[in-house]
């Protein structure tokens, strides 16, 4: 599995996480906007029901928190 992630299209983001120990800044910014943007996107013109708009956003507030204070910050 780890052979077949560090040879797919993740392979440089992957090999950059292991070597720095963590995410830039500027990636952290970039998943963050990511992130957020597909859950509004997905929330707004695809979910029609109110309960798993709820969900889907709480688990976006989730992974944006995870991302922003739990994910290691890249050394220089």
């Amino acid at each position: 599995m780890q052979a077949w992630l560090l040879n797919s299209f993740l392979g440089r983001y992957i090999r950059e996480y292991q070597a720095k120990g963590g995410v830039t800044t500027r990636k952290r910014i970039y998943i963050i906007l990511l992130m957020a943007l597909m859950v509004a996107i997905s929330t707004i013109f695809f979910i029609k029901t109110l309960p798993i708009r709820i969900i889907v956003w709480v688990a976006g507030l989730i992974g944006c928190i995870v991302v922003g204070f739990f994910i290691p910050k890249a050394k220089p």
